[in-house]
């Protein structure tokens, strides 16, 4: 069972090692609290047990857990010029076992791993469960939502934190590919 106020008391615990004033590891806090509320909304909306939105929202609040190191070690978000913060997440989360800060058991692991390993690829691994499946298409759906509402909120974030240190992605074109899947909503 996934107690969700232990997860988010966790989660302070786990952020307050890091400098909450930087921009970049203000901003990916909000954007973690927002993807976690979007995962419990779509996990709703499927109309799935209670146990599976609270891992949804679990999912989303641990998705991107993997930033903080990266913006720690490279000052970056880039994975191109750092690491894959996805595969980062779950040697955070697994390497040292600090998942079971989190949640005991290891009931929902597999789930959790694959999630947020995928989370940021172009397509997600072939060859999973239907329930893992489903947990990487939630969170990668409540993900790409709020990487919109990050964007459209862009120049706010801009006037509150000052210049990120990276480049105005709101100026970029999206491909082709991504486009047509999220038209499609298999993003």
């Amino acid at each position: 069972m996934i107690d969700l106020l232990k997860v988010k008391e966790a989660f302070k615990d786990y952020i307050s090692s890091y400098d909450i004033n930087e921009p970049r590891i203000c901003i990916k806090i909000i954007h973690m609290y927002h993807v976690a509320e979007n995962c419990r909304k779509i996990a709703e909306t499927l109309e799935i047990s209670e146990e599976e939105q609270n891992l949804a929202e679990l999912i989303g609040l641990l998705h991107d857990i993997g930033r903080f190191e990266q913006v720690r070690l490279y000052h970056t978000y880039s994975d191109k010029v750092s690491v894959d913060h996805g595969q980062k997440g779950v040697e955070v989360l697994f390497g040292d076992k600090l998942i079971r800060k989190f949640v005991q058991d290891e009931t929902n692991d597999a789930i959790i791993y694959k999630a947020i390993n995928n989370h940021n690829k172009l397509k997600i691994e072939k060859g999973l469960s239907e329930r893992e499946m489903l947990h990487c298409k939630i969170v990668r759906d409540a993900d790409n939502v709020d990487i919109f509402r990050a964007v459209l909120d862009e120049n706010q974030k801009i006037e509150e934190f000052g210049h990120l240190g990276s480049k105005n992605i709101s100026a970029e074109v999206l491909s082709e590919e991504f486009f047509e899947d999220f038209k499609k909503k298999n993003l």
